[in-house]
């Protein structure tokens, strides 16, 4: 559990138990100008345990999910239990209102001053309740649109995440294709030299042919064909002798 939260819940049961005794000695029989103190000081320390309890409920949220829903059960009781205490003081106002009105309404200057202060700090009490109310709703506005932004950021980080993946897969794709193309190209320029290889052996064998039909056959080029007579002949004395 929060340290935080345990000192808030410390000084509420302090205040709770304190407004519950006032509340206790309001049913009692007493001079109206001390019931009407108890009431008004009981009604300040009930603001303040409130407050606390305003604290004690942003304390909460701050938890972890596994302790929150003990917390907030917690602070269910504590609000019911504020709920309860602000009827009993209500009620008491009320008592205490017939029976000044049942005694005519008078009360000892000394009195009248007294419950004019206390009602100056009620309402002091009550304006700075009301500014502490404004500022915790302007405090979980500002939690709230923390949240959201956080939850958005969240979302573009995954979005930015899920873009360089599909950038990197892109990119390896290119570097494939480009080995690829790379491959093919040089595939494509050994089977062009391959084939101009063979157009120049297929030229030179055909102009050897070429030269050797008009300048190498029997009957061809002066005479060129005697020396191939002669030698075939020699062979034929040569097998003949064998």
């Amino acid at each position: 559990m929060s340290d935080i939260f345990e000192r808030f819940e410390k000084e509420y049961t302090a205040l709770s138990a304190s407004v519950g005794s006032k509340v206790a000695a309001l049913s009692k029989a007493g001079p109206a100008d001390d019931r009407a103190a108890n009431i008004a000081t009981a009604d300040a320390e009930l603001m303040q345990a409130d407050e606390l309890l305003q604290q004690m409920e942003l304390e909460a949220r701050s938890v972890t999910a596994k302790e929150r829903p003990r917390l907030q059960t917690r602070l269910k009781g504590y609000k019911s239990d504020v709920t309860n205490l602000r009827k009993e003081i209500k009620e008491a106002r009320a008592v205490a209102a017939r029976e000044q009105l049942m005694s005519g309404g008078r009360s000892p200057p000394e009195s009248a001053d007294q419950q004019a202060h206390l009602l100056q700090i009620n309402e002091r009490t009550r304006s700075g309740t009301e500014k502490l109310r404004q500022a915790q709703a302007t405090a979980l506005e500002a939690e709230a649109i923390g949240n959201n932004i956080m939850s958005d950021l969240r979302s573009q980080r995954e979005t930015i995440m899920h873009a360089t993946g599909t950038l990197q897969r892109a990119n390896e794709g290119l570097a494939r294709g480009s080995r690829v193309l790379n491959s093919i190209g040089r595939r494509a320029l050994a089977n062009k030299l391959l084939m101009w290889l063979m157009i120049l052996l297929l030229t030179f064998g055909i102009i050897m042919l070429m030269y050797l039909e008009l300048f190498g056959g029997p009957g061809g080029g002066g005479g060129g064909g005697k020396p191939a007579g002669n030698a075939s002949r020699a062979l034929l004395e040569h097998q003949q002798r064998l």
